[in-house]
């Protein structure tokens, strides 16, 4: 379940809501609020109920509430592409503004964005002068919250109630929000129009409805801030590629930096890298085990051979001599053993050995190898034990190497 903090704020007090919602289902948290006074200015109110309300720790904080000098309209645009549809509306507005929009900040909302069947955009602007909104941001600055964005609560209305007039006297005391008229767009009518503006303020409550838990006259109060609720649990910051440009963008100070994609990424990363690394060890180990048991092989039938021609010489005594020379050369091989063994894991898998010579403790080898070792010899003198007189290698016509090292055996 996501947790949402909604801050209203109004002339005369701060209102907060801690609310969760999970399939649909939502319930009911914390209440806070703070009153505004001369000793208790906008800025301190709003450090009060953010910090009761812990906002900080919610998936998603909003901002809602009046402004003075804000308001809303409605018109119908041509089906253009976003920045096209943004420039449209910026030499439309003066139209709706009678003062000009110079010094006036606005966005706008395209409602029915989805609608492929429609023969136009019905968009919904709003408007705010550029003193008020920098007075308001720099309150939010000073009380050191943190908030994902403001959502002005006539701005919200749809598509909860999509066919409810709706007034809301915390926002705006003067007019209320009509229903769509015959051509489909709401209008802002002043409340002398309405016989019952307490009626319909009610209404509009009981039709966005409440979660169970929550006192319905609580909830009559915080009409706002539920409304902006339910509008961010859908639409969540705005998305322009969904022609849904609600907000006016805040200082990036008051931005909560929660980083939740680059702590999913890494945690994501983290594990990949470690079955990775399971995976190549796993190889690693095996592949080594296999080379240690052919070298293994190698030895015993080294071993094997030697005791055979030990054996050999000894039945054969009557040729002293050239058994003592034979006999006298047995314990050199023990030195091209010590060498097998030290070459084994140093050497490529697909090469063999055509052929040793072995003078006193200077080795002569001959090896082929089916590809280029490039530099899988670089480790053949890496031991204080041998030196490598010389390293070279051949090509031969059918792709196939030959490999001649001479070594010293250092004693």
């Amino acid at each position: 379940m996501r947790s949402y903090g909604i801050i209203e704020t109004g002339a005369e007090h701060v209102l907060g809501l801690r609310l969760r919602c999970g399939a649909g289902k939502w319930s009911f948290e914390h209440f806070a609020a703070a009153d505004v006074s001369s000793e208790s200015p906008l800025s301190e109110a709003l450090g009060k109920v953010y910090a009761e309300l812990e906002a900080g720790r919610c998936d998603f904080i909003a901002m809602t509430g009046s402004l003075a000098g804000a308001g809303c309209f409605e018109l119908y645009m041509p089906h253009l592409k976003l920045p096209e549809l943004a420039a449209a509306l910026e030499f439309e507005l003066p139209r709706y503004l009678p003062g000009g929009t110079d010094g006036v900040l606005w966005c706008y909302r395209v409602l029915n964005f989805t609608d492929k069947t429609a023969a136009k955009f019905r968009v919904r602007v709003f408007f705010v002068r550029q003193a008020e909104w920098e007075r308001f941001t720099g309150e939010l600055e000073r009380s050191g919250i943190k908030t994902d964005g403001f959502v002005y609560p006539f701005m919200a209305v749809d598509p909860e109630l999509a066919e409810v007039p709706v007034y809301m006297p915390e926002t705006d005391a003067n007019f209320y929000w009509s229903a769509p008229g015959h051509d489909g767009l709401r209008q802002m009518e002043p409340v002398s129009s309405c016989a019952d503006p307490a009626a319909l303020s009610a209404a509009a409550s009981m039709a966005l409805g409440y979660p169970a838990d929550m006192e319905p006259e609580l909830a009559k109060r915080c009409f706002a801030g539920l409304l902006a609720a339910k509008y961010v649990s859908i639409n969540g910051n705005h998305d322009r590629r969904r022609g849904d440009r609600r907000q006016l963008p805040l200082p990036v100070s008051l931005y909560p930096q929660r980083c939740r994609m680059l702590k999913r990424l890494t945690i994501a990363s983290g594990m990949a890298a470690l079955v990775s690394l399971g995976l190549w060890l796993g190889n690693e180990w095996r592949d080594l085990h296999g080379r240690y048991s052919v070298v293994q092989q190698e030895i015993a039938a080294v071993k094997d051979q030697l005791d055979k021609e030990k054996n050999f010489l000894r039945q054969n005594a009557t040729k002293s001599k050239s058994v003592s020379k034979v006999l006298a050369s047995v314990p050199s091989r023990n030195g091209v053993l010590q060498l097998l063994c030290y070459l084994a894991p140093r050497l490529p898998k697909d090469i063999a050995m055509s052929s040793y010579n072995m003078q006193g403790n200077r080795v002569q080898l001959t090896m082929k190898c089916a590809s280029d070792p490039e530099n899988a010899l670089a480790q053949v003198g890496d031991s204080a034990r041998y030196t490598v007189e010389n390293l070279r290698k051949n090509r031969n016509h059918d792709g196939s190497y030959y490999i001649y090292l001479v070594l010293t055996i250092n004693d």
